[in-house]
C-alpha cells in the first residue's frame, strides 16, 4: 500500500470516467453527489479505484437498462464514507452474511444470468481494511443494493 493524500472528488470522478465504456448499451447514468467542501483522504489511489471499479461494475451489471446509480459521500468522524446505490434486484436477506466471502455469489448455479468469480467483494473488503477503512451493505429503501466503504480522512481541502 502506498498511502497518499488525495482529493476524494478527484478519485470519484476518475472512477466514474473509467466506467464510461463498461456496458454502454445499458445507458445507465452514474450520478455523483459531491461533498461540500471537497476533502482530502489518506488512501492508495490505485486500490481506491480498484474498489470503486468493482462496486460500480457490479452496480451496472445488476441494474436494469436506462436506470441510475447514485454515488453519495458523507463525512464521519475521521472518515469519508462513499455509498454506491443501484436500482437492481438487491440482495436476498439469507445471502447478506456471505456477501464478502470468497467465491460466493447470490446465484451459484451454473446457468446464472450474470458472470463473475465471486471474488470482487472479498477483495474490496481486504483492500478497504488494509487502508484502515470498513465496507458494508445496506438495503436500499426503494429496492436495489447500496454498498458503502470508508476511507481515512486527511484534512479539509478548503481549510484555512
Amino acid at each position: 500500500m502506498q498511502l497518499q493524500t488525495k482529493s476524494l472528488v478527484g478519485l470519484l470522478q476518475q472512477a466514474i470516467d473509467e466506467q464510461l465504456y463498461y456496458l454502454p448499451e445499458k445507458q445507465i447514468q452514474i450520478v455523483l453527489e459531491l461533498p461540500v467542501p471537497d476533502v482530502l483522504v489518506k488512501t492508495d489511489a490505485g486500490r481506491f479505484l480498484q474498489i470503486m471499479s468493482n462496486l460500480l461494475s457490479n452496480a451496472k451489471k445488476f441494474s436494469p437498462a436506462n436506470s441510475e446509480i447514485k454515488i453519495e459521500t458523507e463525512i464521519l468522524a475521521g472518515f469519508a464514507k462513499v455509498s454506491i446505490a443501484d436500482q437492481g434486484p438487491g440482495i436476498a436477506d439469507s445471502f447478506i452474511p456471505l456477501l464478502f466471502s470468497q467465491f460466493r455469489q447470490q446465484d451459484d448455479s451454473i446457468s446464472r444470468e450474470y458472470g463473475g468469480t465471486g471474488l470482487g467483494l472479498s477483495i474490496c473488503k481486504q483492500l478497504t481494511e488494509l487502508m484502515g477503512g470498513d465496507i458494508g451493505y445496506q438495503k436500499s429503501e426503494d429496492g436495489g443494493a447500496t454498498f458503502w466503504f470508508t476511507t481515512v480522512l486527511a484534512v479539509f481541502k478548503n481549510e484555512g
